[in-house]
């Protein structure tokens, strides 16, 4: 077979938001049984902070996930450097909220992705900042 690729974890989510719907957070059992070897998650496409607002029931699922960055409050060198100090915290607080789950943290970026607080859907897209 050519180009055999093996998925080993899906993150579900849902289109235009933020948190992953909690109905399609339900549909994890029956992908699991349909994907046995693949590992099923959700959470949040941003920020922690984020995911402590809109708690969701994981049943079903192998892992919680979200995104960080380290350029939400400040953005010269110094500041980006220290950030890294608080995602060992971070991740602690989400084992908190889940304590039966791994977190994932995912993506890892330096500069925020997009504006999560926008009203319209096409004023997320963030431009050159």
């Amino acid at each position: 077979m050519q180009n055999r690729i093996r998925i080993k974890r899906i993150i579900l989510s849902s289109e235009d938001k933020l948190l992953t719907n909690q109905f399609v957070i339900d549909y994890a059992p029956q992908l699991k049984k349909l994907l046995p070897k693949v590992q099923i998650g959700a959470g949040i496409d941003y920020n922690f902070t984020e995911l402590t607002r809109h708690r969701f029931n994981p049943s079903g699922l192998d892992f919680i996930t979200f995104s960080i960055h380290c350029q939400e409050h400040a953005f010269d060198n110094l500041s980006l450097y220290e950030t890294k100090k608080v995602y060992t915290n971070v991740v602690k607080s989400a084992q908190n909220i889940y304590p039966k789950l791994p977190i994932y943290i995912s993506p890892v970026t330096l500069r925020k992705r997009f504006n999560s607080y926008a009203i319209k859907p096409s004023d997320r897209i963030l431009s050159n900042q």
